[in-house]
């Protein structure tokens, strides 16, 4: 099968992404894959919508998860859970996207199936190390609060629950899909926007405080547990951390693919050799490769 997977498109938030993400449509329509997979950050609000239609001409499956910012609602009396499990999947639906968060989708004919979720953090991967340098860390994880600033997601994401209850619901969800997956299924390939294995998370190593902090805010061990027991995985790809980085799982790989507000990156894989080509779209090049920004 040949899959096509972006991220973080952010559609609407810089002129320059908007212009790389419109190339990016055409390079999918030329390729024509068998599937094209949104994993996550797609556009806040209206935007998540208008970002979809630009693949109305691209044939073959379409399939989409949510990132953190597709969750960020702007009115206080809004329920960033409801429009996760209630809004996002009816405007897929409108644009003819399978929302992977709600079911699997199984390719012709019918040994391989792509999962999907958000994934989210529960802050098991914080560095220990932060406690010793602000003994309140704990209470700032909850806060969304770094040393220098804020994670937009405590001002915008009203989950009406803990990260940690959010994350178990998301991680259950997923467990279940696994679980009922038919038997004739020998492969599975999981989308998600954080990433679910740690290897995923940031190709350079953080240094600041403020970096650190993200590792909180990154992903979760339960999902990392679940993603490395079940033999049928033999693809993870992600985003949300705007630099592209690989894993090797032994019978998995791992892509992060990467990507930032301003330039795009696209991942055209073959699923049954291996092949992967990679593209960018609007990349400067002043830009390092690889580079990590580390504050998604």
């Amino acid at each position: 099968m040949r899959l096509a997977v972006t991220a973080d498109l952010h559609w609407g938030v810089h002129p320059g992404g908007d212009r790389a993400t419109r190339a990016l449509v055409q390079a999918v329509r030329d390729w024509s894959p068998d599937a094209l997979a949104l994993a996550g950050d797609v556009g806040e609000g209206e935007q998540f919508g208008a970002c979809l239609r630009l693949f109305s001409g691209v044939e073959g499956a379409r399939l989409v998860v949510p990132g953190n910012h597709d969750l960020w609602l702007r009115g206080p009396d809004t329920s960033s859970l409801d429009y996760y499990e209630q809004t996002l999947p009816a405007i897929a639906a409108q644009n003819g996207f399978h929302y992977l968060d709600l079911s699997p989708w199984v390719a012709p004919p019918g040994d391989l199936s792509i999962l999907g979720s958000i994934n989210w953090y529960d802050y098991s991967f914080a560095d220990p190390a932060l406690l010793a340098e602000f003994p309140d860390a704990e209470a700032m994880y909850r806060r969304k609060q770094f040393p220098g600033g804020w994670h937009s997601d405590g001002r915008f994401v009203r989950l009406g629950m803990s990260d940690q209850d959010f994350t178990g619901r998301v991680v259950e969800r997923l467990a279940g899909q696994l679980a009922e997956l038919p038997d004739r299924i020998s492969r599975v390939i999981l989308i998600q926007h954080h990433p679910p294995i740690r290897e995923l998370f940031y190709p350079t190593p953080a240094q600041t405080a403020d970096q650190r902090f993200w590792y909180a805010y990154t992903g979760n061990r339960r999902m990392d547990a679940l993603v490395r027991t079940d033999p049928r995985v033999s693809w993870v790809v992600c985003g949300h951390v705007h630099a592209a980085c690989s894993a090797d799982l032994g019978r998995a790989s791992g892509r992060n693919v990467g990507g930032d507000y301003a330039w795009k990156r696209l991942l055209l894989l073959d699923t049954d050799t291996g092949q992967e080509i990679w593209q960018e779209f609007g990349r400067s090049s002043v830009e390092p490769p690889g580079e990590s920004r580390l504050r998604p």
